[in-house]
């Protein structure tokens, strides 16, 4: 049970909807964190970079007289007060020979420092040649600064002896190098910090998408469960009984109409209910009607031969004779008979033909919820219906017996499912087709094709289905008098119809009505 609930959950709108909300705030704070860090990194970067260049500025020139001198007591009062900003971590002082004047580190071992003078065997000298001498390598933890110190060299006294002192110009040389090593750590402190808040951000965001998407989607639900409630009920019909309508949404309209096509739907009950009662009817008159006409005809063949004997009885009486009252009687009840046998043939008529144009297209699409509430799920309903309007002179209480007949033959030839298929489409019949005496009068028709891939029937059993009680049925679920009422409302309408069937391979009625002309075929409602 817990699994078919995690099933569900998962395959509701509300955690879709979650997922891609999600899925939205990672791609945006992954954009927005990517930014950030880039963004503080290169402004710690540039920090880096301007305080390197001013402390190591303020190294060389600070340190001048302590490295000329060599005095190692006033270098490393120059070295420590530069160490004391919190990010430095080394502070190196040279002489020109790449000589460890002094050196200040917070916690550097001895070979941490033995490396430090190692970076400055390289070729240094040849790269730092000016004041404006700057060397910056980032390693993967630090920041290393190495700039020049310069003295200005003035000419000496015997020079001023022998040279004019005002022309002599002064030199500077390099009397030294001094490093400084910032640490990375607080960068990293800083990038790891902006992550955290973002992952903070992240989270509170999701949390609150979460409770905001499942009060929002409750209040969407909650009416959609209710209406699934229905039309469950509806497809089951258990019951016809509307829905409460909360909102004037978009939920709310739907749950309006789906009221609306359950009212439709029960008055289509209704109908079908009525349709039935009277396809039970209709058949009960027509067996009613077939036995009738069968009885009239041999019996009027044998109240005919009564009746001429009757007239020859007459003849050889005589007005005057006693028995003519009682020839009399007999002739008088002979006509009574007569009588008889036809009010019985007109009463097993159903009822009369009350012809007025009807669209075929619509009545289909009328008839819909009757057929929907007859077919099955493991049935596949296809409708091709022609856009263009098919207007016949038709009863539409009869047109409507012939399509449930049909379609009720062509269910109950599917126990196991299949598709069944109503198109419609006009026919144009011309006189090669009359000629061959396929049909009566050539024109155009409205062509009503109701195909299913049921069981089929034989050539045997089709040669048969139109003969009155003939039945492929059960004992008890059917008369015979179905496709014979088919056959002959299409008869009465001056109508055709014909079938295609194989065995194992479905069957397929064909009903043509004569289209009404132009002046009959305004259709009332």
């Amino acid at each position: 049970m817990n699994k078919k609930a995690g099933m569900r959950f998962k395959e509701s709108f509300g955690f879709k909807l979650l997922k891609a909300f999600i899925a939205v705030i990672f791609i945006l704070s992954f954009v927005f964190t990517s930014y950030t860090v880039y963004h503080e990194y290169r402004r710690y970067k540039e920090d880096f970079l301007y305080n390197g260049e001013v402390l190591t500025g303020l190294l060389a020139h600070s340190s001048k007289i302590g490295i000329f001198s060599e005095n190692k007591e006033l270098l490393k009062d120059i070295s420590h007060g530069i160490l004391n900003h919190k990010d430095i971590i080394t502070v190196s002082i040279y002489n020109a020979d790449l000589k460890v004047l002094d050196i200040a580190n917070k916690n550097f071992s001895r070979k941490q420092l033995n490396q430090a003078e190692g970076d400055l065997r390289r070729d240094i000298t040849q790269r730092l040649i000016t004041t404006q001498s700057l060397e910056v390598v980032e390693t993967g933890n630090t920041f290393e600064f190495t700039r020049p110190v310069f003295m200005e060299i003035a000419p000496n006294i015997e020079e001023k002896l022998y040279f004019d002192y005002k022309g002599a110009a002064k030199t500077e040389k390099i009397i030294g190098y001094v490093k400084i090593v910032f640490d990375k750590d607080c960068l990293h402190k800083e990038m790891i910090s902006i992550l955290l808040r973002n992952a903070i951000m992240v989270l509170i965001l999701i949390l609150s998408s979460a409770a905001i998407i499942y009060i929002a989607v409750r209040r969407v639900t909650k009416p959609l469960e209710r209406l699934t409630e229905g039309v469950r009920r509806l497809g089951m019909e258990e019951n016809f009984e509307k829905i409460s309508i909360e909102s004037k949404d978009e939920i709310g309209r739907i749950a309006s109409t789906f009221n609306e096509m359950a009212e439709n739907l029960r008055k289509r009950e209704k109908e079908k209910k009525l349709l039935e009662e009277h396809l039970a009817q209709a058949k009960k008159m027509e067996t009613v009607g077939t036995l009738a006409r069968g009885i009239a005809h041999d019996f009027n063949t044998i109240l005919g031969i009564i009746k001429g004997n009757i007239y020859m009885l007459t003849k050889k009486i005589g007005d005057g004779s006693p028995l003519q009252k009682y020839i009399l009687d007999i002739n008088n009840s002979i006509t009574r008979a007569k009588d008889l046998i036809q009010a019985m043939l007109v009463f097993s008529k159903t009822q009369k033909i009350y012809s007025a144009p009807v669209d075929v297209n619509t009545l289909i699409k009328e008839m819909n919820p009757i057929f929907s509430s007859a077919i099955n799920e493991n049935i596949e309903y296809i409708e091709t219906l022609t856009d263009e309007p098919l207007i016949v002179m038709a009863d539409r209480l009869k047109m409507e017996q012939v399509l449930t007949n049909i379609i009720s033959n062509a269910l109950y030839a599917m126990p196991e499912g299949g598709r069944l298929l109503i198109k419609t489409e006009v026919a144009h019949i011309e006189a090669e087709d009359f000629q061959k005496g396929t049909f009566k009068k050539p024109g155009r028709y409205a062509l009503i094709s109701i195909s299913d891939t049921g069981t089929g029937m034989s050539k045997e059993i089709k040669e048969r289905i139109y003969e009155p009680f003939f039945t492929t049925k059960e004992v008890g679920k059917g008369t015979g008098l179905g496709l014979s009422i088919v056959y002959g409302i299409i008869e009465e309408h001056k109508g055709y119809i014909d079938v295609e069937t194989r065995e194992e391979k479905g069957t397929s009625f064909k009903i043509y009505l004569p289209l009404a002309s132009s002046d009959n075929a305004e259709v009332k409602p």
